[in-house]
């Protein structure tokens, strides 16, 4: 039996080394994270523009159906044991590659990164994501019979991988976070997830407390807190540095350079301390921290036409 059958499948009865070996448990999990850039390269293969070509070469499709497959590994997911209906395999197909599961998929993304406790929504993630890899594999199986609607098949298999697959792996690689403590915090959860471990409750840092205190502040364009001054002073010194950059006549292309300060430590460390010099350091990251944040959630967006 797979990990994640053992984990979110509702069964029990790992084997044993697998049961006993923390190592190989979370060797498994950073294999697969690891391993889905093939899978997603594998798919498009069969993507809209080239699944009828790759429909006429059969032996090199089953080939990279059978690369897929065995990307996912054996020890991870199994679905041999399950008595599966083609039925409710094209139903699970159809519900995992449309774009309202996909969204359902960035909205679990978004309550993991914003949210304080983090747990359910990543647990609810991990588990989805089981469901679409015994999807992958039993829609595989169902390919390799050459049924009438391939096709439909390989295109769902397709939708899956590139669209909803790849928003829940985002969550786990380390190369999509702008902060090193985030990642590390979600890819603590994960591991006590896998590891079976109980989770603590944390105690909210000063710095969680602060930045989402000033993340409200800058939702309500009517607020009058003293985040939300800061936050619009700090946009007004970006615009500011933009303008004596050099404004395009393409707002787009200023929009650009307005991020690219916003993405600069040196930049908005050194306005921070220029608006608020008896901030501590830690602060100060704190309100650069926030500021990214609510820039990323569109908090500014009336802002804009400042730049013109």
């Amino acid at each position: 039996m797979g990990l994640f059958n053992h984990l979110f499948g509702g069964k029990r009865g790992l084997a044993k080394e697998l049961a006993a070996d923390s190592n190989k448990r979370m060797a498994l999990w950073d294999a697969h994270v690891k391993n889905y850039a093939d899978r997603h390269d594998l798919a498009k293969s069969f993507n809209f523009g080239r699944v009828d070509m790759a429909m006429e070469d059969w032996p090199v499709l089953m080939k990279v159906l059978d690369q897929i497959a065995s990307s996912i590994s054996t020890e991870l997911v199994t679905v041999e044991a399950e008595e599966a209906v083609d039925s409710e395999i094209l139903d699970d197909l159809r519900r995992f590659a449309s774009m309202e599961s996909a969204d359902e998929t960035r909205a679990l993304q978004a309550m993991i990164s914003e949210e304080f406790n983090k747990e359910k929504p990543l647990l609810e993630l991990l588990k989805k994501t089981h469901e679409m890899l015994k999807v992958e594999l039993h829609a595989i199986r169902m390919i390799r019979q050459k049924p009438g609607n391939v096709r439909d098949l390989l295109l769902g298999l397709f939708r899956i991988i590139n669209n909803n697959e790849y928003e829940a792996m985002a969550m786990f690689q380390k190369e999509n976070y702008g902060s090193r403590a985030k990642y590390e915090q979600v890819n603590g959860l994960t591991r006590a997830i896998i590891l079976e471990e109980e989770i603590k409750s944390e105690i909210e840092s000063d710095e969680s407390k602060f930045v989402r205190a000033m993340l409200k502040a800058t939702e309500d364009p009517e607020s009058t807190s003293q985040y939300h001054k800061l936050a619009e002073k700090i946009y007004d010194e970006l615009v500011s540095l933009a303008q004596d950059h050099g404004l395009s006549r393409d707002p787009l292309e200023n929009l650009k350079l307005l991020e690219r300060f916003i993405g600069n430590d040196e930049v908005m460390l050194k306005i921070v301390r220029k608006l608020r010099p008896k901030y501590s350091a830690s602060k100060t990251g704190w309100v650069v921290q926030a500021f990214r944040k609510a820039f990323e959630l569109g908090h500014f967006i009336d802002y804009e036409e400042r730049l013109d």
